[in-house]
């Protein structure tokens, strides 16, 4: 799959910017979102590795088994308005990808 030059702890960082300032998070918040999303992005970073050259379906399964359980510990930590953004947020970063946009690197602006 090779991730060429993609650093996983900036990715985190710029999540978490974007986030923190469309969500108006409060430290305590903020704190837990950021080890979700790290220990998310680990998880599934580990899983794509085992799976590499294993059924591409069931990675995709697992996969997104893995982001739904993400956003639930994120639903628990985010108030109800909060969480709505969020979801927004991420509906917005999933089309970006859908057109190429990659979603993980360069301006977000």
């Amino acid at each position: 799959m090779g991730g060429g030059n993609f650093d996983p702890a900036a990715f985190v960082d710029r999540q978490m910017e974007e986030l923190k300032e469309s969500l108006e998070l409060s430290d305590d918040q903020e704190k837990q979102v950021s080890e979700i999303i790290t220990a998310g992005f680990e998880t599934m970073r580990k899983a794509r590795e085992e799976m590499q050259d294993g059924d591409r379906e069931a990675m995709r399964e697992k996969m997104q088994q893995m982001r739904e359980e993400q956003t639930e510990k994120i639903k628990a930590v985010l108030t109800e308005e909060q969480f709505v953004k969020y979801e927004e947020i991420q509906a917005e970063r999933r089309e970006r990808m859908r057109q190429g946009g990659g979603g993980q690197g360069g301006p977000q602006n």
